[in-house]
């Protein structure tokens, strides 16, 4: 079957929205737990499929959002694929801003992984950034690892630091110019 990539039309929003997978927070139309799940238990728990009204208001807040791009995978006229560029700015050394296309809310409908669609989307949304003179592209991802095949690699790295408050104070220590200020317990 012929696949094609493009932007989806306003009446192919809410098809778009279903493409999605529950991970970015919408419910979820497929009928069984994630592939990648090995528990019987589904996860994440499933979630009622949103309305046709929330799906309308969706599509209407999405084409009256000029820095949101998305972009759909079609199997012959079905849509078995979403993804999306956001138009951001991002400060790069020198402390410039450069315009940015942030990969944001990406899946592919089960019944059609794994043939090729998240290429062809990704490469659909790098060529639609640079038309629009985003130079860079980010993401933040929950399973990073498939993005590096597409140029992307770790920028940052989040830590999280737990401590008993109890007991604990900050320093009343004032930094010297020169110094940066730091958290002392």
């Amino acid at each position: 079957m012929q696949i094609n990539f493009r932007y989806p039309s306003r009446v192919e929003m809410p098809d778009y929205y279903k493409a999605l997978p529950s991970g970015n927070g919408l419910p979820s139309w497929e009928p069984a737990p994630a592939a990648w799940h090995g528990g019987s238990e589904p996860w994440p728990q499933p979630r009622h499929p949103a309305t046709a009204e929330q799906l309308e208001t969706w599509a209407d807040n999405s084409q009256q959002n000029p820095n949101f791009h998305p972009v759909a995978a079609f199997a012959g006229r079905r849509l078995v694929g979403a993804s999306a560029t956001i138009s951001f700015e991002v400060t790069v050394p020198g402390l410039r801003q450069l315009p940015m296309a942030g990969v944001t809310a990406t899946g592919v409908l089960a019944t059609h992984r794994r043939r090729g669609l998240l290429r062809g989307m990704m490469q659909t949304m790098f060529d639609a950034a640079i038309e629009r003179d985003e130079p860079v592209s980010m993401l933040s991802a929950s399973e990073g690892s498939i993005y590096g095949r597409f140029g992307f690699s770790p920028a940052t790295y989040r830590t999280r630091w737990e401590i008993e408050r109890t007991g604990q104070n900050f320093s009343q220590q004032r930094s010297q110019p020169g110094q940066s200020n730091s958290l002392v317990l």
